[in-house]
């Protein structure tokens, strides 16, 4: 096994991660951000499901497709964690348990 020095390896290689749906938070300048939620199964109509969470929390959104994965992406303005987190187990779209919010 030869490691590449500039990858670091994955040491989480048992866990599925592909089920999770990870929550982040961008800062686009000092008083600015983004917060960004991959892994929302594709099922859903992500268009519909922006449209409902623009309305629901009073903010810009759009649904972008990751440059170095593929997939899709939803992009709230501000900082939406806490709100997308709760709405998601609400709505019963995912577990407590699937979602991992970042920069807490």
């Amino acid at each position: 096994m030869s490691i590449n020095p500039l990858k670091f390896p994955d040491f989480d290689d048992d866990i599925n991660t592909e089920s999770k749906i990870h929550i982040r938070l961008k800062k686009r300048n000092a008083r600015k951000s983004v917060t960004t939620a991959e892994g929302i199964n594709e099922t859903f109509d992500l268009k519909k499901l922006i449209s409902h969470l623009r309305h629901k929390f009073n903010c810009g959104g759009v649904v972008v497709i990751d440059g170095d994965t593929g997939n899709k992406v939803i992009q709230l303005n501000g900082d939406q964690r806490e709100n997308l987190k709760n709405f998601l187990i609400n709505e019963e779209i995912s577990n407590k348990s699937d979602i991992i919010v970042h920069g807490y």
